[in-house]
């Protein structure tokens, strides 16, 4: 039995889109970013209080000659009265999932521990239907973005 190819492991798509966050959101944007964490704050030093960030939740992957994987962006506020940060922020993170309305891309990569990534193909990206701003029980407020990625793969 061979190994799987490249852009059909899930670990490289999920790599990849943790990736790009890191790069975008966390690094570009200078906001908090976590992984996997629903509606909790990710831990940031010097400050436990903070009042913007952006989860992604891990999803299913599909492998076929046109691979799919469904994950969750989820961005989330507090302090936040009429959720005008919440807006703003969601539009930060629309802009780099779909830079000026255009079909947004984000880049597979081949991982691996210790190495450097290759890329290996392109993923595009569509967005499902945005939830409308919800309200948690300790006033957080949030959106939950659905994302589809789609990409030609070797399976």
């Amino acid at each position: 039995m061979s190994p799987l190819d490249a852009t059909v492991r899930e670990s490289n798509v999920w790599d990849s889109v943790r990736k790009f966050f890191v790069d975008n959101i966390a690094k570009g944007s200078a906001i908090p970013l976590g992984f996997d964490k629903g509606i909790s704050p990710p831990k940031v030093s010097g400050n436990n209080q903070v009042e913007k960030w952006v989860n992604v939740e891990s999803g299913q992957i599909t492998s076929d000659t046109v691979s799919e994987y469904y994950f969750r962006v989820i961005c989330c506020t507090r302090k936040d009265n009429a959720g005008f940060k919440l807006t703003q922020l969601r539009d930060t993170v629309m802009g780099y999932l779909k830079p000026s309305g255009a079909e947004g891309v984000i880049q597979l990569y081949q991982t691996r521990e210790g190495g450097a990534p290759t890329l290996v193909g392109g993923m595009l990206v569509d967005v499902g239907s945005e939830s409308e701003k919800l309200e948690a029980s300790n006033e957080v407020k949030y959106k939950v973005i659905p994302i589809i990625l789609r990409w030609g793969a070797k399976t």
